[in-house]
C-alpha cells in the first residue's frame, strides 16, 4: 500500500488532498487491486472520498482483482448527495462483480430508499437485474425486511413475485426472515400467499422453518392455507415438529391447522416427535390433540415407535393419551412384540400394566415370548411368563419358544425354558420336536435334559427321522447310548429307508450293536451254499461271476448283491444291506416268501 492509501483508509483527507496535490499516483492498486479511491469507499472514509471526487484525478472505471468497481461501494455508502455529484460521470451502476452483484443490489441490501431510488430513476440502475443465485431485487429487499423499497423496485418495473433459482418467491423469504411489513407490501402488489418452491414449500412452510410465528399469522390471516404440503407430504405442522418448536406448534393449533395431516409415509406430526426424544414436543402435540392412534404406510402408530425407544415416560405419556397398545403395524406386530425383541423391561411392564395381549401373534406366528427369545432378552421372558404368556404357543411354522432357543444353540436359554415348564414334545409343522434338533445340532446337555423330561425317543420328525438318527450322525456316544437304553430303535427306517446304523463308521455302528446286545464280539461264522443252490433276480440258477457282479441290490438299489436270502435263495441283497437292513427285512422282495436270514456268495469262473 503507498501512502495514499494509507491516508485514504483512515480518512484523512487533507493528508489525501496534499498527496493528489503533489502528483501521488492515485490510481495505483494495491494487493487486492484496490486503488486509494476504492480504499476510501471500502473503509466508509467519506471525507477521503469526497476528496478524490473534488479532485476529479482517480479512475472511476477501475475494478479490482473481485471485480468490483466504486460504482459498487458508492451505492452501498448510501450517501446521496455523491451519488448525486457523479451521477454524470459515467460510472456503470449494473456492473457485476465476480459474484454477480450490481451496484443496485448492493444498494437493495442496505435498504436506503433514497439511494435505491435514485440509482433506479436516475442513473439507470437495471430493476430486473439478478445475481448468481438467480435472486432478484425483490428477494434480496424481502431477505432483509426493507418494505419501502418493494414500491419502489415495482414503480421501476422490477418484478416482485419472481423465482430464484430454487424456486423460492420474495414472499418466501420475508416469511423465513419474519417480516410481517414486507409480506404485507407484497400481498398489495398481488404476491401470491401461496406459491411453492421447487421443493413445494409455500411461505407458510418457511415461517415455520424459521420460528417466524408472526409471519405464518400474517399469511394465514391473508387466506394462506395453512395445511399445505410440500412435495413430501409435509405440512407447516411437520416441519415445526422437526424443528422442536412448541412455540410455532401452539401457534399452528391457535390457527386451527389439521393436527391429523399425514406425509407422503403416511406420518403425523406425532410420527416425527417420536424418534426425536423431544418429550416437551410430543406433550405440546399430546395436548393439541393429534390422534395418538394414526398409522404411517407401514401402519406404525406413535406407540409402536416409541415401544423400540426404551423411553418408558414416552409410553406412559401415549397410554394416557388414549393409545391402543394392541395396534398392530403392517408385519402384524404389536407394540409389546416390537418392546420384547428390544429387552427393554420398563417398557415391557408398562404395556402389559396397560392389558396389552401378551399372546398376540404377527403375520408369521410369533408372539410377544417368540421375540423374546429369539433376541435373547432373558428378563423379558421371566416378564411375559410372569404375566401368563403361552410358554408353547406356536408360530406359523409350528415352532414353540423352546424349538427357537434351540435351533439358536442357545444352552442357558434352552435350560431356563424346560425348566419353566414347556412341553418338550411339541413339534413342528414337520413333527420335529426339540430333542431332534437338540440331537441334530449334537447339543448333548440339552438333549439329556430334554430326555429327562419326558421327550419322546420314538417321535418321527422330518424325513420320518427319530432323535437317534441324528445322534448316530454325530457319533455322539453319550446321547447314542442313553437313547438306545431308554428304548430307542435302531432299526427304524427314515423316508429314504436308512435306519441309524447307516451312513456311519463301522466301529460305531458296532458300539451301537454292542449297546443293542447284537454284537458279542464272536468271530462271525461265514456260512456257505453252492452256487447252483442260489437264484438270480429271475429265478434262474446263478451260473457266473460275472452274472453275479451285474446284479444289483434291491433294498439300496445302488450296490451290487452279494448275498442271497435264506431259504429261498434268491441273490438280492448287498453286503452293506445284510448287515444293516436285514433284520428289518421279512419277506423275500422277489418271491414274497418268509425268509430268517442270508449268506454271502462265493462263487469262482
Amino acid at each position: 500500500m503507498t501512502p495514499l492509501h494509507h491516508a485514504a483508509k483512515n480518512n484523512r483527507k487533507k493528508t489525501c488532498e496534499l498527496l493528489i496535490r503533489s502528483k501521488a499516483t492515485v490510481n495505483m492498486p494495491d494487493a487486492e487491486g484496490n486503488t486509494p479511491f476504492l480504499t476510501a469507499l471500502i473503509a466508509g472514509s467519506s471525507d477521503a472520498v469526497a476528496s478524490f471526487i473534488k479532485a476529479d484525478a482517480t479512475d472511476l472505471t477501475v475494478q479490482n482483482k473481485k471485480q468490483q468497481t466504486p460504482a459498487h461501494f458508492l451505492a452501498a455508502m448510501g450517501n446521496i448527495a455523491i451519488l448525486k455529484s457523479l451521477a454524470k460521470k459515467g460510472l456503470n451502476w449494473n456492473a457485476q462483480d465476480d459474484q454477480g452483484r450490481t451496484p443496485v443490489e448492493l444498494c437493495a441490501d442496505s435498504g436506503n430508499a433514497q439511494c435505491f431510488e435514485f440509482l433506479l430513476t436516475k442513473l439507470g440502475g437495471d430493476p430486473s437485474v439478478t445475481n448468481a443465485a438467480g435472486e432478484s431485487l425483490a428477494h434480496i429487499i424481502s431477505a432483509k425486511g426493507h418494505a419501502p423499497l418493494l414500491g419502489i423496485l415495482k414503480a421501476s418495473g422490477g418484478n416482485v413475485d419472481s423465482e430464484d433459482a430454487n424456486g423460492c418467491h420474495p414472499i418466501q423469504q420475508a416469511a423465513a426472515s419474519n417480516s410481517v411489513a414486507v409480506i404485507e407490501a407484497l400481498i398489495k402488489l398481488m404476491a401470491q400467499v401461496n406459491c411453492t418452491d421447487a421443493k413445494g414449500d409455500t411461505p407458510i412452510h418457511y415461517a415455520a422453518n424459521n420460528g417466524a410465528v408472526e409471519a405464518m399469522e400474517c399469511l394465514v390471516n391473508s387466506g394462506a392455507d395453512i395445511n399445505s404440503k410440500n412435495k413430501a407430504g409435509e405440512s407447516a405442522l411437520h416441519i415445526a415438529v422437526k424443528k422442536g418448536d412448541c412455540k410455532m406448534i401452539n401457534a399452528l393449533s391457535d390457527k386451527n391447522v389439521d393436527v391429523s395431516l399425514r406425509d407422503n409415509n403416511g406420518n403425523t406430526a406425532l410420527h416425527l416427535a417420536i424418534p426425536l426424544h423431544n418429550t416437551e414436543v410430543i406433550n405440546t402435540l399430546i395436548g393439541i390433540s393429534v390422534p395418538p392412534n394414526s398409522q404411517n404406510n407401514d401402519n406404525m402408530t406413535a406407540l409402536h415407535l416409541a415401544a423400540t425407544l426404551g423411553d418408558v415416560e414416552l409410553v406412559q405419556n401415549l397410554i394416557k393419551a388414549g393409545a391402543d397398545v394392541d395396534m398392530k403395524n403392517n408385519d402384524g406386530e404389536t407394540p409389546l412384540e416390537l418392546a420384547s425383541a428390544c429387552g427393554d423391561v420398563p417398557v415391557v411392564k408398562a404395556l402389559i400394566e396397560a392389558r396389552a395381549d401378551v399372546n398376540s401373534k404377527d403375520g408369521q406366528g410369533m408372539t410377544p415370548l417368540h421375540k423374546a427369545v429369539q433376541k435373547n432378552q432373558v428378563e423379558v421372558i421371566k416378564c411375559l411368563k410372569e404375566a401368563n404368556a403361552n410358554i408353547n404357543a406356536k408360530t406359523g411354522d409350528g415352532e414353540t419358544p423352546l424349538i427357537i432357543a434351540t435351533k439358536m444353540k442357545n444352552v442357558d436359554l434352552i435350560m431356563m425354558l424346560i425348566d419353566m415348564g414347556c412341553d418338550v414334545n411339541i413339534g413342528d409343522i414337520n413333527g420335529t420336536t426339540p430333542l431332534h434338533y437338540a440331537c441334530k445340532l449334537d447339543l448333548t446337555k440339552p438333549a439329556l435334559q430334554l430326555i429327562e423330561k419326558g421327550s419322546d425317543i420314538m417321535a418321527k420328525g422330518e424325513g420320518n427321522n427319530t432323535p437317534l438318527h441324528f445322534a448316530s450322525l454325530n457319533m455322539n456316544k453319550q446321547l447314542v447310548e442313553v437313547l438306545i437304553k431308554k428304548g430307542a430303535n435302531a432299526r427304524e427306517m427314515n423316508s429314504e429307508g436308512r435306519t441309524p446304523l447307516q451312513g456311519i463308521r463301522l466301529t460305531f455302528a458296532k458300539f451301537m450293536k454292542q449297546l443293542m446286545g447284537e454284537d458279542k464280539g464272536d468271530k462271525k461264522e461265514d456260512i456257505k451254499i453252492d452256487v447252483s443252490e442260489v437264484l438270480n433276480q429271475s429265478g434262474e440258477k446263478l451260473e457266473t461271476q460275472t452274472e453275479l457282479k451285474d446284479t444289483f441290490c434291491l433294498l439300496c438299489r445302488r450296490r451290487a448283491a452279494t448275498a442271497a436270502l435264506l431259504p429261498c435263495g434268491h441273490l438280492c441283497i448287498c453286503d452293506a444291506c445284510q448287515h444293516e437292513r436285514l433284520a428289518t427285512l421279512k419277506q423275500c422282495p422277489i418271491c414274497k416268501k418268509d425268509v430268517y436270514g442270508a449268506c454271502a456268495i462265493f462263487c469262482e469262473n
